[in-house]
């Protein structure tokens, strides 16, 4: 009796099998421009919401959300400007390179962000001793607030990310 033949040999490569993904620079750009959607889509949220919202509202509440509007304007180009440095232009520079750049990065981030929230805890004390502008100031330091605590955690969640993989990000097996 012959043997029956199988349909794969096991010294054949299996040609399904998918082919492991290589860690590296694209990683990194990958994460890079992850981040910037991310803020992309808190600055449209922001321009949507604060935008069309503060023209239905008065008070601290549209001065929250006038704030809310002007934050989402200059996040939309912070993160129109990220991706498109990121996203287009392969390769920007070798991934150590781009891996300092962006940790760098993140880290001005992160001690802006504090600063804002230093300003915010200072637009809300103003309030409390200003009764002609207290809504001004009580709805542009909420506003604040808001931006650096989201702005705060999407900088540590992105720098967590980047300590963690940086062997992935650097093509390197750490």
């Amino acid at each position: 009796m012959r043997p029956e033949l199988s349909s794969t040999h096991p010294a054949e490569p299996n040609i399904e099998q998918e082919k492991p993904t290589v860690p590296g620079p694209n990683c990194l750009q990958e994460h890079i421009v992850t981040h910037a959607k991310v803020l992309l889509g808190w600055a449209v949220a922001n321009l949507l919401l604060g935008g069309g919202g503060m023209f239905l509202s008065a008070g601290q509440f549209h001065h929250f959300l006038h704030m809310n509007a002007a934050w989402g304007s200059i996040n939309l180009v912070v993160a129109i400007i990220l991706w498109y440095k990121n996203a287009h232009h392969r390769p920007m520079a070798a991934a150590t390179e781009r891996y300092a750049h962006f940790k760098r990065l993140l880290l001005v981030n992160v001690g802006l962000d504090l600063g804002y929230l230093v300003v915010a805890y200072w637009f809300l004390q103003k309030a409390a001793l200003s009764e002609a502008f207290g809504d001004y100031f009580r709805g542009f330091g909420h506003s604040i607030f808001l931006q650096g605590t989201v702005l705060l955690a999407c900088d540590l969640v992105s720098l967590s990310i980047l300590f963690s993989r940086r062997g992935r990000f650097m093509g390197k097996h750490l």
